[in-house]
């Protein structure tokens, strides 16, 4: 886990603003979600109602990079999705819930449900 990676997913899951190199944590007060972004890609956005998390959506964002992975990755991790991932096999990408495994495509949007 890189630590631009953990820093990112820290700020994410706490709401705060994050900026280093490449990666970004965005809050919008008004529409109530954070979001991040990979080479200015939205690659996660999580929505807030109550005061508490009500989904993620997380994509590749057309990126299907050992960075873009990596850095999903440890957001999951941080959020304590800890069966989610996503991965690549064979030049295919994946994501699993640690029930199922389905193949996506670099674009796909992933929402988890809270």
């Amino acid at each position: 886990m890189r630590k631009i990676s953990q820093g990112a997913a820290d700020a994410f899951k706490c709401n705060y603003q994050f900026h280093r190199r490449n990666t970004n944590v965005r809050i919008d007060k008004e529409n109530l979600y954070t979001e991040m972004y990979l080479h200015n890609h939205l690659i996660a956005r999580k929505t807030i109602t109550n005061l508490c998390p009500s989904s993620y959506f997380m994509t590749l964002a057309g990126w299907p990079t050992v960075t873009t992975r990596e850095r999903l990755n440890t957001l999951l991790q941080e959020l304590g999705l800890i069966k989610h991932k996503f991965y690549q096999n064979k030049g295919r990408q994946y994501y699993t819930n640690g029930v199922e495994i389905r193949e996506i495509g670099s674009q796909e949007v992933i929402t988890i449900n809270l």
